[in-house]
């Protein structure tokens, strides 16, 4: 990490002006994230300005796992549904493409109600729940970030299968 930050910092006025910014935002989120110091990442982000279709997905979806660590479910509901509406009217994307970001932020919003209000369920529901969400996300053929909600539901179905509710 500290020869990222190093690089993020020595090189960051090599790009060209209008892109510095941006890509130094960025990827000094992503870095954060990745150190898991999330209220940085998310300070860093939120810097981010989408100037094209990529930096908008891709900051989106880091945004997405930041509140997601933070247990931030307001705003992470918020950003879903935001996003959710930003996928469905974009017009550079394709009918394919819309479809994987849909299925995740569905399978997301699920995702989110399952773990953040946990303490509605019983442990056996709750590990029942999650088990059938990873079923879904694992059938389903188009779904961006499938890795990262596959992960996130084992380790929740983990936590749940301890948890002594």
């Amino acid at each position: 990490f500290e020869w990222t930050e190093l690089f993020l910092n020595e090189y960051r006025d090599k790009l060209p002006p209008h892109r510095q910014e941006n890509a130094y935002n960025y990827n000094l989120g992503n870095l954060y994230y990745n150190k898991k110091m999330y209220n940085e990442a998310l300070s860093a982000l939120l810097l981010v300005q989408f100037t094209d279709v990529k930096y908008h997905l891709s900051t989106t979806f880091l945004l997405l796992r930041t509140y997601y660590a933070l247990k931030d479910t307001e705003a992470l509901l918020s950003l879903i549904e935001t996003f959710r509406i930003y996928v469905i009217r974009n017009r550079k994307m394709t009918t394919e493409q819309k479809r994987g970001y849909t299925n995740f932020l569905r399978f997301d919003r699920r995702l989110v109600v399952l773990k953040h209000h946990a303490s509605t369920y019983s442990k056996k529901d709750l590990h029942t729940e999650l088990a059938s969400l990873a079923e879904k996300i694992e059938a389903a053929p188009n779904v961006i970030n499938k890795y990262w909600l596959l992960e996130e539901c084992r380790s929740s179905a983990q936590v749940a299968a301890g948890s002594g509710q």
